[in-house]
């Protein structure tokens, strides 16, 4: 049986990521690995220090020690993946990089919302990189919801998604509205099932198509086509 190696900077975004591991790819086994400090830290530097690196790549290579595949759940973070896959022998991606791919074929203008200043930046670059991949024009707006990271790590879920919603609409609405919204965390995602699904903005979260990709991955690995 493969097994999915998940590395977490968030302890409340596990949960759901198994439940939907489950859902997508019953015969997968799961591990996880966290490590709340980096997150932590990453915030207080505004940003990844050398440190910080060394750390994430340490839990990466921890995780690849007992998975077949190592998944990234956290966006601040996905900067040192390219490092880590130097360092180990099994795949490792990010969850947040089939959202971003989708999100450069489905518009020219992408708001990419994120409720640190941490995550914003990985993933405008991400989006950024995607686009050049594709050899497509993008225009990004980026931005940030204050408070809402702090809502949610208090337990008042309540209020980070009703910030987080002010900030889609603030990229949905009016005459610079734009054709496509990335939820920048995985935490996030649980707003974008509260959109109406005539929504005329496409509003995308990582969680589903990252781990999607980790287990179509680990099925080609299988079958000998990876």
């Amino acid at each position: 049986m493969p097994t999915l190696g998940f590395v977490h900077t968030v302890h409340r975004v596990i949960p759901g990521l198994a439940e939907l591991s489950r859902e997508l790819f019953p015969d997968l086994q799961q591990l996880h690995y966290l490590d709340e400090s980096v997150l932590r830290d990453a915030i207080r530097e505004q940003g990844l220090t050398p440190g910080i690196v060394r750390r994430v790549c340490a839990l990466i290579q921890l995780a690849a020690e007992c998975s077949d595949l190592v998944l990234v759940t956290c966006s601040s973070i996905g900067p040192c993946v390219d490092l880590a896959r130097r360092l180990v022998n099994v795949p490792v991606l990010r969850l947040d990089r089939p959202m971003a791919e989708t999100a450069v074929q489905q518009g020219q203008t992408t708001g990419v919302l994120a409720t640190l200043p941490s995550t914003l930046r990985p993933t405008v670059e991400l989006v950024q990189q995607c686009a050049l991949e594709a050899d497509r024009h993008v225009t990004i707006r980026p931005v940030l919801v204050e408070g809402a990271f702090a809502a949610a790590a208090r337990g008042d879920q309540e209020s980070h998604d009703r910030l987080v919603r002010e900030g889609l609409q603030a990229l949905v609405s009016g005459p610079n509205a734009v054709e496509v919204v990335v939820l920048a965390q995985a935490s996030m995602a649980r707003v974008a099932e509260q959109i109406p699904v005539a929504s005329p903005v496409a509003i995308l979260s990582s969680p589903r198509s990252g781990v999607k990709r980790a287990g179509e991955t680990l099925q080609a690995m299988q079958a000998g086509v990876y």
